[in-house]
């Protein structure tokens, strides 16, 4: 038994691929020109020790390690593609035949411990062979060829269309194999199989190629079941799957699978609990016609409680009428007790009475407590949620994957807003403090709330979807900004608000690092201005007042802003930066862009110094207008060092325009913004 059980861990089949140009009985070999000279493909095998160690390592869920067959090899199941157009050799036609070659009966003894671990196959007309590239695409050792001969050592395959294929690893070079036919030489190419087992068929990486022949289709299965409020968890399930005759009868002793999942668990960076469960996938005959089958889905809730969930009949063209990502497999998502979650496809019938009109749901009241958020983009993503400046999510979510937040209530509440960072720059931002319609429906950008609880109110009703807006314009000052650095790696930085010189960010940061920052604590906003500085020097500075335009896009130097939010506004909106080119005022204003916030009214604008009226119109609310200066004693444009504004005749305020005091884009004089301007000296005005 020891023995035994060690042959199909501890040994893997090595057929050597030998490709030699044909010779006849005299060993005389036939003549080395292209187009009529053929070599010739043969197998030949060897069993060697092969280490378990892995195998218990992948596979640690199997109570007992399966065993290598005590079968005779008679025949190889191959299948070979002509590199060069592509095609099928021989006896491959599309995906309906292999080619079969019978092995020699007189296996040999290798190392001396009684046991046959040799063989090789008879020569086969099916692969003389034009010299040329080949690729071994399948390959497989029977007792038979027949149709009920079973498959004993299996060759694993590469294969990424579906999941982590374990077998490939337990190989030095897993199919497909390259080999180069070569007239007038011969040539080894090893092939390593493994014991075959078909509890494992999916690991050796065949699952769409077919194992044993092409007439399969395939289910996987998983599945959720939901708690009294809705909230989802992994099922813990058992799948049993039964062919009816070729009469239509069912016929229990026809049974094709009778499989459990697994359910597994991790703890999180959060010290929590999280459970996520396998899919069951099996392999159906596809015969001719359809075909017929009935199945069972049982949930497991200990090891000796099961409830039947599920039970019916159905066909194999209801799972082609249903395949995943036009693979040759159908994915089948049942939801236990889940008010208002249907299956994905109809394919068994439900046998679950859910109380859907005993959950009462109330408004939010108290602050949200917990929320579960699905993710509706198309690219899988990174994702942090924080609240309050602590990170209550941070992973890898792919499309439609569930987000839970404080299910397990490790901390009282939400806060008053939670905000969401995708791959590291902030994304949206949610209001969880009840002030605000919340609930299930409620999109916020690619995220849409399922189910949650607040504080007083428990299950949140559901809402309508919300406008979503993707950004609006800046509106009550900035509240929050993401900031890629493009300078070099190892420079320190500093950032500063300048209303009451709260340090918002302090640290070395590389060349291409986000930096997040958001409001001081105790503040509401960010106030006029944050000043950045880089190597203990002033660097620049970003408005934040709204009163200028802030947003995606803005860059000052090597700080660009890559998102950011708003009191009023939310998410920002992109903008455009002002000139690389610009500069402080020096020499005199010599232009100025205003906005006039005011009432519609006549505005004049005066030069102090020699009372030139420089601007005189009708304004309406929020227009702008350009003021030019007036030529000076040395024959050049400025405003001189003072300009006086009037509204409806009645004076409103003054510019000092001399350069001595600061003015730039979005300076504030009154009921007057400066958008744009110039100096003497400076050149294009930089936002202040």
């Amino acid at each position: 038994m020891v023995k035994t059980r060690a042959l199909f861990l501890g040994i893997l089949l090595l057929f050597l691929v030998s490709s030699c140009s044909k010779e006849d009985e005299s060993g005389t070999k036939a003549p080395e020109n292209t187009g009529e000279v053929k070599g010739v493909l043969s197998f030949g095998s060897l069993l060697e020790n092969f280490d378990d160690k892995n195998f218990k390592t992948v596979f640690g869920e199997f109570e007992e390690i399966p065993q290598c067959s005590d079968l005779i090899p008679k025949y190889v199941r191959v299948a070979v593609r002509n590199l060069s157009d592509n095609s099928w050799v021989a006896g491959k036609d599309g995906v309906n035949s292999f080619i079969e070659i019978e092995v020699n009966p007189n296996g040999s003894d290798s190392n001396g411990d009684n046991i046959l671990d040799a063989w090789f196959t008879k020569e086969s007309e099916d692969l003389e062979l034009d010299a040329g590239s080949y690729s071994i695409e399948y390959f497989a050792v029977l007792d038979g060829n027949d149709a009920n001969a079973e498959i004993i050592y299996l060759a694993p395959r590469k294969n990424d269309n579906y999941g982590p294929i374990s077998f490939q690893n337990y190989v030095n070079k897993p199919l497909p194999i390259k080999v180069d036919i070569l007239s007038g030489e011969k040539h080894y190419a090893p092939v390593e199989v493994l014991c075959y087992d078909k509890q494992l068929a999916i690991a050796f990486g065949y699952l769409f190629f077919d194992f044993t022949n092409p007439n399969f289709i395939y289910i996987c299965s998983f599945g959720n079941v939901c708690d009294e409020v809705g909230r989802h968890s992994p099922a813990h399930f058992r799948l049993a799957i039964w062919k009816f005759d070729e009469n239509g009868n069912y016929d229990a002793s026809n049974l094709l699978v009778d499989k459990k999942n697994t359910i597994s668990s991790i703890i999180d960076d959060d010290e929590v609990e999280r459970f996520y469960g396998d899919l069951i996938c099996v392999p159906l005959p596809d015969g001719p016609g359809e075909d017929k089958f009935f199945g069972q889905v049982y949930i497991i809730e200990d090891d000796q409680s099961q409830t039947l969930i599920r039970e019916g009949s159905f066909t194999d063209t209801t799972i082609l009428e249903n395949l995943f990502n036009e693979e040759k497999f159908s994915l089948y998502h049942f939801r236990d007790d889940c008010c208002g979650k249907e299956d994905n496809f109809s394919l068994l019938t439900d046998l679950t009475t859910a109380d859907c009109d005993g959950q009462e749901c109330k408004p939010c009241e108290g602050g949200v407590a917990n929320l579960d958020l699905q993710y509706l983009g198309t690219e899988i993503t990174d994702v942090t949620i924080t609240t309050g400046g602590i990170s209550i999510f941070d992973g890898t979510v792919n499309p439609n994957d569930i987000i839970e937040l404080n299910k397990h209530g490790s901390i009282p509440s939400l806060g008053d807003e939670i905000k969401i960072f995708t791959n590291q720059i902030l994304y949206r931002k949610l209001n969880t403090s009840c002030a605000e319609s919340i609930g299930p429906g409620l999109l916020i950008g690619d995220f849409k709330i399922i189910v949650g609880e607040s504080v007083v109110g428990g299950e949140l009703c559901p809402v309508p979807p919300g406008d979503n807006p993707e950004c609006q314009s800046c509106d009550g000052k900035v509240t929050d900004l993401s900031i890629r650095f493009k300078g070099p790696d190892n420079t320190a930085v500093k950032i500063k608000q300048d209303n009451d010189n709260s340090i918002l960010f302090q640290d070395t940061v590389d060349h291409g690092e986000i930096i997040n920052i958001s409001q001081s604590e105790g503040s509401a906003t960010m106030g006029d201005n944050i000043k950045i500085y880089v190597n203990s020097s002033y660097y620049g500075k970003f408005h934040t007042s709204c009163s200028s335009p802030i947003g995606p896009g803005l860059v000052i130097g090597d700080f660009k802003i890559l998102s950011g939010a708003s009191l009023l506004g939310g998410i920002l909106c992109p903008v455009e930066t002002p000139p690389d080119d610009c500069d402080e005022c020096d020499g005199k204003v010599v232009e100025l862009t205003l906005k006039y916030t005011g009432s519609d009214a006549n505005i004049k604008i005066i030069q102090s110094k020699d009372r030139t009226v420089i601007f005189k119109e009708y304004v309406n609310k929020n227009q702008t207008f350009n003021v030019m200066g007036s030529y000076n004693r040395n024959g050049k444009i400025t405003m001189w060092t003072n300009i006086e504004v009037y509204i409806n005749h009645n004076k409103h305020t003054d510019i000092h325009t001399s350069c001595s005091q600061p003015i730039g884009i979005g300076s504030i004089f009154g009921k007057f913004i400066v958008i744009s301007g110039s100096s003497l000296n400076g050149g294009e005005f930089c936002p202040i």
